[in-house]
């Protein structure tokens, strides 16, 4: 009895379970009385779950990376016990805080869950980490995760841009050579416009060049349908 004694009519009980020998499972815990004449209640039951094992974080990815956008960071989150309550992440974690203090991640149905990650949040281009963990319904919670994905906001920088020869009579096609270089991802492609005016296509709608070596990029620029004239490349 909580008051240490079984003299009322009706009393208040309670007990420690120990829960050493115990498995990871739903258990079911019988409870009946006696009283001073010696007349036995049926039991009454009550379940309860031991859930020592935090969830399991599998299928993480991070999409899409290289990116210049805001990626999505998502994982299946598994636990078959007690089950998921949440889940939460930081990105270039530094020293391990205590659960709770995290960027929350949203149910995605079934055992998946994701967020978006801000890339104007981050310290800059370059590779970073997500460090993603979990927690079940018993207050488990996983070791990190960690997730590496590549931000890259930068355009690639020409070092040399030339058009030789300057002049042309239209017999010959001017050459022009382009020496560019990308920190992060490296080029994908590279092309170039020959007219009067800045160009205001979208890109994908010049003319190519040649990829060649020391990131060094090249193409004859076709003047045969060219008015003279001075124009811009």
């Amino acid at each position: 009895p909580l008051d240490g004694y079984f003299d009322e009519l009706e009393e208040e009980t309670a007990v420690v379970i120990p829960i050493a020998g115990l498995a990871d499972e739903t258990h079911t815990l019988f409870v009946r009385a006696v009283d001073s004449a010696g007349n036995i209640s049926a039991a009454s039951t009550r379940t309860f779950v031991v859930d020592r094992a935090p969830p399991i974080v599998s299928d993480e990815r991070i999409e899409p990376s290289p990116t210049n956008i805001d990626p999505m960071v998502s994982a299946k989150i598994a636990d078959e016990t007690s089950g998921v309550e949440d889940s939460e992440f930081y990105i270039d974690l530094e020293g391990n805080p205590p659960y709770g203090f995290g960027i929350p991640m949203a149910p995605a149905g079934g055992p998946f869950y994701w967020a978006m990650i801000d890339i104007l949040e981050l310290d800059g281009d370059g590779i970073h980490f997500v460090w993603m963990r979990s927690r079940d319904k018993a207050g488990n919670a996983s070791g990190f995760t960690i997730i590496p994905f590549l931000v890259d906001m930068t355009p690639p920088a020409f070092v040399r841009l030339e058009v030789l020869p300057g002049y042309t009579n239209g017999t010959s096609n001017p050459r022009i050579t382009a020496e560019i270089v990308d920190e992060w991802v490296g080029i994908e492609s590279v092309e170039y416009y020959a007219g009067k005016q800045a160009p205001r296509g979208v890109y994908g709608t010049g003319t190519p060049l040649v990829a060649g070596a020391n990131n060094v990029y090249s193409s004859d620029i076709e003047v045969s349908s060219l008015d003279e004239g001075w124009y811009g490349v």
